[in-house]
């Protein structure tokens, strides 16, 4: 079917697509209160994944505003992740909290899920087990041992994380957690989780640094000799030439031969369309040539290396590159 023939299929006669609709919602919502979540939620995602990617932006995001009148969308926010998510208690759907919730699903945070009825735990199991949970959650892992390569690398390295929200990493770190981290400096603009970084990680000698990305984009926040630079989860919401301004300051924070790692979201992951209709969640999803081009404003001769590459779930792209010497 051609993008044309779909976009007529939810546009041309309104009365057929509502049906469609509907027909669709009333089942999933009946499959759930069954306890049948666990088929009916993945068909509910192909179909939204498939409205999203045919359909134009405006057209999905008013889509979007019809699922979320249907009852379904009550019972799926008895899950503390869809519900977290789609509140924003703090100004954005990706906070820290929620990044809890995901970790949780294989107990890497003790007990951060709220008490939550036996359904909206059902649905917290099934929506937190798509591949992009796994990749959130393997991504903990990989800066975790990314901290641990760099202080096997070279002693004491100074270390810089941005927008790092409750730096989950730090404690999963066995570098961090024996004193092999030279200076460890976490920003966020959020106090509440960096208050919670201090509480969790402040003893391992982490400091925190309240401050935006603009502050950093002004120059206000300035850095020099860093060993490893990295932020995970920040990108996902920066325009091109924001990240390419972003990226660039962030390298030239790095001493000779130090390295800076970012990552990405990419679009090949199932649960897209129901982040952004049920969640009210959107990122700036990128491929690997987006990727690369965070570099733009870097010198080529000041790059000694330049790694893209993905993890098995294939839905995080990394972009690792190291200075010059």
């Amino acid at each position: 079917m051609t993008k044309g023939e779909s976009i007529q299929t939810i546009r041309g006669d309104l009365s057929t697509a509502a049906a469609q609709l509907a027909t669709l919602l009333d089942d999933v919502q009946r499959g759930v209160e069954q306890g049948e979540e666990a088929d009916v939620l993945l068909r509910l995602c192909q179909q939204l994944n498939h409205w999203q990617q045919t359909l134009p932006e405006q057209e999905w995001k008013q889509l979007g505003d019809t699922l979320r009148q249907h009852p379904l969308h009550v019972l799926l926010l008895q899950d503390p992740f869809t519900a977290r998510a789609f509140a924003k208690p703090r100004g954005y759907a990706g906070d820290a909290v929620v990044m809890d919730l995901i970790y949780a699903y294989d107990g890497a945070v003790p007990h951060p899920v709220p008490d939550v009825t036996p359904l909206g735990a059902r649905i917290y199991q099934q929506v937190a087990s798509y591949a992009a949970g796994v990749a959130t959650r393997n991504r903990r892992a990989l800066l975790a041992a990314k901290l641990d390569e760099i202080a096997d690398a070279c002693a004491q390295p100074h270390v810089f994380a941005v927008a790092c929200g409750h730096l989950r990493e730090a404690a999963a770190s066995q570098a961090v957690v024996t004193g092999r981290i030279g200076r460890f400096l976490a920003l966020d603009q959020d106090p509440v989780s960096l208050a919670e970084v201090t509480a969790t990680v402040g003893r391992y000698g982490v400091e925190t640094v309240e401050e935006s990305v603009t502050a950093l984009l002004r120059g206000k926040i300035a850095y020099d000799n860093l060993d490893f630079v990295y932020s995970a989860g920040l990108y996902d919401y920066l325009s091109d030439k924001v990240a390419q301004r972003l990226t660039r300051l962030l390298f030239d924070m790095l001493k000779p031969g130090g390295r800076l790692l970012l990552a990405n979201f990419s679009r090949e992951h199932a649960s897209i369309g129901y982040m952004e209709a049920f969640m009210d969640w959107f990122l700036v999803y990128r491929d690997e040539q987006q990727v690369r081009d965070f570099l733009a404003e870097i010198p080529a001769e000041q790059i000694a290396s330049c790694d893209l590459y993905r993890t098995e779930e294939e839905c995080i792209i990394y972009l690792e590159v190291q200075k010059s010497s």
